[in-house]
């Protein structure tokens, strides 16, 4: 029985070290990330990414500063949208359409390889002709004007 008790309560304390593990609280860099990644996705035309972007380093400077002053993640995600709001915008349509090119530039591709593929198809000289199922590969003797004899 003391066996047991002593597996329990090792087993008990393994859990509650590795609960509190896990409440840590997050160290700025990921509280920043976390708050860019809420940014990025509270709306479907923002761009998909900030890195490149020319106001990508006023943005982070931005959340570090929110961040700073001691600002919830909802305060600091007002203060950008408001402050960066119009420049994310722009950011996403741009990249839209970008993307949107970009895919009517392989459809594009695509289409016109399969019509080369088609011509080359209708074009070949010294294809054999198909026939119909049931007729013969050689004609029968006929007559001058291609009546049976």
């Amino acid at each position: 029985m003391r066996p047991m008790r002593r597996l329990s309560g090792a087993l008990l304390l393994c859990l509650g070290l590795w609960a509190a593990a896990g409440c840590a609280p997050d160290t700025e860099m990921e509280r920043a990330a976390r708050i860019e990644r809420d940014l990025l996705v509270s709306c479907s035309c923002h761009p998909k990414k900030i890195s490149g972007l020319p106001i990508e380093s006023a943005i982070r400077e931005s959340i570090a500063a929110g961040i700073g002053r001691g600002q919830s993640d909802a305060e600091i995600l007002w203060d950008v949208l408001m402050e960066h709001g119009n420049a994310l915008l722009r950011a996403g349509i741009e990249d839209v359409a970008l993307r949107a090119s970009a895919a009517a530039g392989v459809s594009a591709t695509a289409l016109l390889a399969g019509l080369g593929v088609l011509l080359l198809q209708i074009r070949r000289p010294g294809r054999p002709r198909s026939r119909p199922p049931g007729e013969s590969e050689q004609p029968g003797p006929s007559g001058p004007e291609g009546i049976p004899e």
